[in-house]
C-alpha cells in the first residue's frame, strides 16, 4: 500500500509545468530530478527511525513529465497520517511543502 498527498493549487502548477515541459523538456526534467532527490533527502533526514526501513524506503521517479516521491513501506502511511492509537509523525507532507517553493523557484530560473 502506497501513500499519496495532495496539495491545494497543484492543478495550476501541473498545468504550468505541462506547458513548460513542452518548451523546455530537458531543463524541466533536470529540475524535477534535482528537487526529487532533495525531497527524498529531506524525508530521510526527518523520518522517525526504529529499524530504518521506512527512512530507507523513500524514493522518487520522474516519468512522462511527472515527479513522484513515494515510500512503498506499508507502515509509512500510518506514521505519516497517524492512527487512533498513535499521533501522526508527518515526513512527506512537510518535505513537499518546503520543496514546492524550491521547485517553482528553480523553474522560474530557467
Amino acid at each position: 500500500m502506497g501513500m499519496s498527498v495532495s496539495m491545494t493549487g497543484m492543478a495550476e502548477v501541473l498545468g504550468n509545468l505541462a506547458e513548460l515541459q513542452t518548451m523546455l523538456p530537458e531543463e524541466i526534467t533536470a529540475v524535477q530530478e534535482d528537487v526529487g532527490q532533495q525531497t527524498v533527502d529531506l524525508c530521510q533526514q526527518t523520518s522517525p527511525v526504529r529499524t530504518g526501513e521506512m527512512r530507507d524506503g523513500f524514493a522518487y521517479e520522474v516519468s512522462n513529465g511527472v515527479l513522484t516521491v513515494y515510500n512503498p513501506v506499508e507502515h509509512s502511511l500510518y506514521v505519516e497520517m497517524g492512527t487512533y492509537k498513535m499521533a501522526a509523525q508527518p515526513t512527506l507532507y512537510p518535505a513537499f511543502a518546503q520543496m514546492g517553493s524550491e521547485f517553482l523557484n528553480e523553474c522560474r530560473a530557467i
